[in-house]
Order: C-alpha cells, then structure tokens, then sequence
C-alpha cells in the first residue's frame, strides 16, 4: 500500500501544470533564463525617495520580450527584494520574493503563477536573531510598474 501511494503521489506531483508547464519544464525554463540573462537587453532604473532605494533591472530576450524583471528596494534597516520570471509569450510564472530586516527577520517566498494567480507558494521564515524584534516590514515600491503580460 505504501508502494501505491508513494506512485500515485509521484504521479499527480508530475503532472501539475502551471500554464500549461509541469513543476519541471518551470525549473528547466528559469534555468535557461538565468543562464541566458547575460545575452539579454539589460535596462536598469534606479529611484531614491522616501527614504528608501530602489531599483528595477529588466532582461529582454532578442525579441524584446521580457524575461525577467529584478527589484530591490530598502531602507537603512531592511531589504527586499523580487524576482519576476516570464515565457517566451511574456507570461509570468515564476517569482522570488525575499524580505529581511536589521533584526535578521527573513522571509522567502516562491510562487508558482498562472492567470496572473499563484497556483502553488514554497514559504522559508527565518526567526529573527535579535530578542524582541520586530516582524520583516513588508514595504512595496511605489514608483515600478511590474508588467503582467
């Protein structure tokens, strides 16, 4: 019985798609981004105000699709940043997000999207080191467009 069920649970984690991708062609396709990325046109747009910086780098392929899209953004006591992955089509599919603050609060997220809606999310949480310290302060830009094809 443990047989079958080890089986079916293989079979059902494999045949997961995410438009129209299993978990694996996901992983195989962020893997040639990140090896290609250097090929890309870069763009980087860096902002300051508030406080806070932040910066957009986008990678576009070739053909002038999008292919990744990297923010990161802060303050003197935290940093964030995310990481948006898009098909050849410039669907996204993929992102990384990472929050972590001066108290060493740290969260990293994985999402697995489709339709513009995460279908499947790998949470870390890492507790913060310093005693009585304050959760990761979740702070989102306010001047980046994030293109959702």
């Amino acid at each position: 019985m443990k047989k079958f069920f080890i089986f079916v649970s293989f079979l059902f984690l494999s045949s997961t798609t995410i438009n129209g991708m299993s978990i694996a062609q996901i992983k195989k396709v962020f893997r040639e981004i990140e090896r290609n990325k250097s090929h890309y046109s870069i763009n980087k747009t860096e902002f300051n105000g508030d406080g806070y910086g932040e910066s957009k780098i986008t990678y576009k392929d070739h053909n002038g699709v999008i292919r990744k899209v990297v923010l990161e953004y802060g303050s003197e006591d935290s940093y964030h940043k995310a990481e948006y992955y898009y098909t050849k089509k410039g669907q996204l599919f993929f992102s990384y997000l990472e929050d972590s603050n001066i108290a060493g609060c740290s969260t990293e997220r994985r999402n697995y999207i489709s339709k513009h809606k995460i279908m499947k999310q790998l949470k870390k949480i890492k507790k913060c080191s310093l005693p009585h310290a304050y959760p990761v302060k979740i702070y989102r830009p306010r001047n980046i467009h994030i293109p959702f094809s």
